[in-house]
């Protein structure tokens, strides 16, 4: 976020003494309770939007009117979540109609002054009420996303640590933020199992060959005896200046984070599909393979819903002559046979995460019977535009181009509902 000065000691006076509880951003937006719902107080759904390490708000789905802090809304919830902050993703769990979000604390100094992180997953039902709480701590680590399956919650364990002297000088405003840790790339990266239905019974931690960090997940489910994760990896990263951001300097260049090669300035590789596959048939759980998903390197994956098995999921492909970043692909995959189809928006275009929203077809077996949206940026020309695919006719191209006027802010996260709640086909 914007600091003051740090080569100055007024900047730092300012910095040290700025609010650390600053909800600058909403990173995503959920409706919930579903559309015609009839829940037992009468409560007309919400949009619920996130940010990492923020307290969680409401807004009108309408009007986008700003209500309040969820917990002023719907004060039933000021019990749980008054005081904490949670992750930018939540997850719903269509057959057992629950909305969960996650809330997450970094505990320091922390078990032998090395940190921890304490996270609790909250479910409730559509009358807001909450029916579940699982509450776990591990090591100092980063996550941003995290899975549901039938029976667990899936988090990434990227492995990291404090950097005490960066917290000192974070403190008294001569730092920023996402100095104060580090990735520990010498550790292997680990998935950690944390059972939903029975607060005693153990969690498992899966750990893979090598480190990663594990931003968003695509499809993750139970198969049988097995746990299938397909989550966006990269292989090394470096925190501070994300897409292009330059706390420090307060510039600017997307180019440059996401520029081919560690050694021309960039802080990260291209983010890779990776997917693992757990044997669950008996204890300890092991991590039977893996899998590099022979794809563009993608990230920011859409689909249509979680715990479950999904046949395809869409991501932004991150594949530039000059590097990764910005994203200017869709990408349309078949998780099963890894065939996939490429839509590149051409040079001088950005494009945000693509959205699936299922057709309103109840009486439909697909799982891939729905729209595809994403926002489209034209840099040349300061243009915005919404381009909008069917999904199982993806390759055909996109039947609507929605022009949007003026050029406005990249859309990193998105979610769909139906207007007014009506058929989707009778407003786009």
């Amino acid at each position: 976020s914007t600091v003051a000065d740090l080569d100055s000691l007024w900047g730092n006076i300012q910095n040290a003494l700025s609010s650390s509880e600053r909800d600058t951003a909403s990173l995503t937006a959920d409706l919930w309770p579903p559309p015609f719902t009839k829940n037992g107080d009468g409560i007309d759904p919400l949009l619920i939007t996130l940010t990492d390490n923020g307290e969680p708000y409401a807004l009108d789905p309408n009007t986008l009117q700003m209500k309040g802090k969820l917990i002023d809304v719907v004060p039933k919830l000021a019990s749980v979540f008054r005081g904490n902050k949670c992750l930018a993703h939540s997850r719903y769990d269509e057959a057992n109609n629950r909305f969960i979000m996650c809330i997450n604390n970094m505990i320091i100094p922390g078990e032998d002054f090395k940190g921890n992180v304490q996270m609790e997953f909250v479910e409730f039902d559509d009358n807001f009420d909450v029916v579940s709480r699982r509450q776990h701590t591990t090591r100092f680590m980063v996550f941003h996303d995290w899975a549901l399956t039938e029976n667990y919650y899936v988090v990434p364990k990227n492995p990291a640590y404090l950097k005490w002297r960066n917290i000192a000088k974070f403190v008294v405003g001569l730092g920023l933020g996402t100095d104060v840790f580090a990735m520990e790339e010498e550790t292997p990266g680990e998935f950690i199992l944390i059972p939903r239905h029975g607060t005693d019974d153990d969690v498992k931690e899966i750990q893979s060959d090598v480190f990663f960090n594990c931003f968003h997940f695509g499809p993750v489910y139970e198969n049988d005896d097995e746990l299938i994760i397909n989550g966006c990896i990269f292989d090394s990263y470096s925190f501070g200046g994300e897409m292009g951001f330059n706390g420090d300097e307060q510039s600017f260049s997307p180019i440059e984070w996401g520029s081919t090669g560690l050694a021309n300035g960039a802080q990260a590789p291209a983010p890779r599909l990776d997917q693992f596959v757990v044997d669950t048939s008996k204890t300890p759980y092991r991590l039977k393979s893996k899998e590099r998903v022979a794809v563009i390197p993608v990230d920011m994956p859409s689909f249509n819903g979680n715990a479950k098995f999904c046949r395809y999921s869409y991501f932004l492909g991150a594949s530039r002559p000059e590097g990764w970043f910005p994203f200017r692909q869709i990408v349309r995959l078949n998780m099963e046979t890894f065939e996939s189809f490429v839509y590149d928006a051409g040079d001088e275009q950005v494009v945000s995460e693509p959205m699936y929203i299922p057709k309103n077809n109840p009486t439909s077996s697909s799982d891939d019977e729905g729209f595809v949206l994403s926002f489209f940026h034209d840099a040349i020309n300061k243009q915005a535009k919404i381009v909008v695919w069917e999904s199982a006719s993806f390759s055909d191209g996109p039947i609507a181009v929605i022009a949007m006027g003026d050029f406005f802010p990249w859309c990193v996260h998105g979610s769909g509902f139906y207007k007014d709640y009506i058929p989707f086909e009778s407003v786009y």
